[in-house]
């Protein structure tokens, strides 16, 4: 069909290295279930992923770099559901636009209590977001080649916590913690199956 974008050639290597990792599932523990969405895009040719600046209005993480996503609501019939209506919600992108590929591991959150679900959909290159300002303050889009060049581990602090964390530092924006994680598990799976030298800067020193 005229104007539709073609799949873009990393879409079926992401989706087989996901099927191919085991999707653990953790004891829920009082911990609220979530989910976020990891959106790839094409990026000149190479694989991006859409990340969120939350802005100071939101509840929990202020001013900090994350995936679209939130808690799981009463009318929502899976995590994937979830993942898919923040996405929507908070970026006005068209559901007919997001293509789950694969799903990841699920990781708690130990301050905010958060149970969170990723999930990876390949959703086509935009210009802009018709994002929601209440809960956005900046859409950024980053090729996955610049998180390979700048991630490494570090030591943090925040919340009064000190704790080693995995560091993206991107421009002026910083992308650690949780969101940290989430990247650097997304890249240990699909970085050999797209032929990037990870894990080559995760092992650096902070």
């Amino acid at each position: 069909m005229a104007g539709v974008e073609p799949i873009p050639w990393f879409v079926e290597p992401v989706r087989a290295a996901l099927a191919a990792t085991p999707s653990t599932v953790m004891p829920r523990d009082g911990s609220r279930p979530s989910a976020v969405l990891l959106m790839l895009y094409d990026h000149a040719g190479e694989p991006g992923l859409v990340f969120t600046k939350r802005s100071e209005l939101v509840r929990h993480h202020k001013g900090e770099i994350s995936f679209p996503g939130g808690g799981m609501e009463p009318g929502d019939a899976s995590l994937e559901q979830t993942a898919v209506r923040e996405t929507v919600e908070e970026l006005g992108v068209d559901p007919s636009d997001i293509t789950i590929i694969g799903d990841m591991a699920e990781m708690l959150t130990y301050v905010t209590g958060f149970l969170v679900k990723p999930y990876v959909a390949h959703v086509p290159a935009r210009e802009a977001y018709a994002h929601s300002e209440a809960e956005i303050a900046e859409v950024l889009r980053v090729p996955l080649r610049t998180l390979v060049d700048v991630g490494r581990e570090a030591e943090w602090e925040a919340r009064g916590y000190r704790f080693t964390t995995n560091v993206f530092e991107v421009g002026p924006n910083v992308i650690w913690g949780a969101t940290g994680k989430i990247v650097r598990d997304f890249l240990d799976v699909v970085a050999p199956a797209l032929d990037l030298p990870w894990p080559r800067a995760a092992a650096e020193p902070g």
